[in-house]
């Protein structure tokens, strides 16, 4: 039998993890709350567990090689669930010494001038971002203290195959020939992130022992507006589109309605100034190329007419 990797989440990177794992001949086990997973490969063994119950997370990951976390919560539960649902998956990594590779945003940094960096100065901007930042030492204290192996995996916001946020709100309605909603200015220059390269990222510094005790950004193609953006969802799908921008105001009237969209006004900031991320050191390290974000788009949108529209 090949060495297992574990999986908690079956979301679209927790998925592209999985993928390319198996591209590598590994055995892959996979954990969600349903035991429900859309599109399952044939080769993943699912595992119905809440995560945030270690004792069963321990069984699960017995014999494991390494664990990968790529669960996140609503946002209006992140201050409530998100810290002890990651030190649930911790202990068991601990408990088992097995490796622990973790999906992370760049939150924990807040606003910056520049660009940013792996090793950038902290200093969050908002109450999602100080969650975020105390989830990230925790792990970092835990290895710094030779309790388990980590390795952080971060990327800007993802869009792609299987992604319920910015992929059902900036392609999907396009497709419908309704707007699509972006956030803050579309003039400003922002690194978005595609599922398929942060995927490829995670399951590599899974296997990869010189990426344990680091932060790695996930391969990214040069930042773009958010107006550049929709050109060419536009040029892909061959007719205009038409965009809504969310600004302060029009977040505080929707947020009235929608907690979630309460929740996106503390991160505008990331929006409303040019965002750009520098990914070379992993492209470096481990000789992974971004995918071009036209193709990203591409792809994108021909999975969604092939199993939405």
């Amino acid at each position: 039998m090949s060495e297992l990797h574990v999986v908690f989440g079956t979301g679209p990177i927790g998925r592209y993890t999985a993928y390319t794992l198996l591209e590598k001949g590994l055995r892959v086990r996979m954990v969600n709350r349903s035991g429900v997973m859309y599109d399952k490969p044939d080769d993943v063994e699912l595992i119905t567990s809440d995560a945030c119950d270690t004792a069963q997370n321990t069984v699960i990951t017995r014999g494991a090689t390494s664990v990968y976390f790529c669960v996140a919560p609503a946002y209006t539960e992140w201050a409530s669930t998100f810290s002890s649902l990651q030190q649930a998956v911790l202990d068991a990594a601990i408990a088992n010494q097995t490796r622990l590779v973790v999906v992370e945003n760049l939150y924990g940094y807040g606003a910056f001038q520049g660009t940013l960096r792996e090793d950038s100065p902290s200093n969050p901007s908002s109450r999602k971002g100080q969650v975020r930042l105390a989830m990230q030492r925790q792990l970092e204290s835990a290895h710094a203290q030779g309790l388990v192996k980590v390795a952080q995996g971060r990327a800007a916001d993802f869009f792609g195959p299987y992604d319920v946020n910015m992929t059902n709100n900036a392609i999907v309605p396009a497709l419908q020939g309704k707007p699509i909603y972006l956030l803050g200015r579309l003039d400003q220059l922002h690194t978005f992130s595609y599922v398929k390269d942060f995927g490829r990222l995670m399951a590599t510094l899974g296997t990869n022992e010189a990426a344990l005790g680091q932060v790695w950004f996930a391969p990214i193609a040069p930042a773009i507006t958010q107006a550049t953006f929709v050109q060419l969802l536009s040029q892909v799908i061959e007719k205009p589109v038409k965009s809504v921008a969310l600004n302060r105001g029009l977040a505080l009237i929707l947020g009235l309605f929608n907690k979630n969209v309460a929740e996106l006004r503390e991160m505008l900031y990331q929006f409303n100034a040019p965002f750009v991320v520098d990914t070379h050191k992993a492209q470096a390290a481990f000789g992974l190329v971004p995918t071009p974000t036209d193709v990203a788009i591409r792809e994108t949108v021909a999975w969604c007419q092939r199993t939405r529209i």
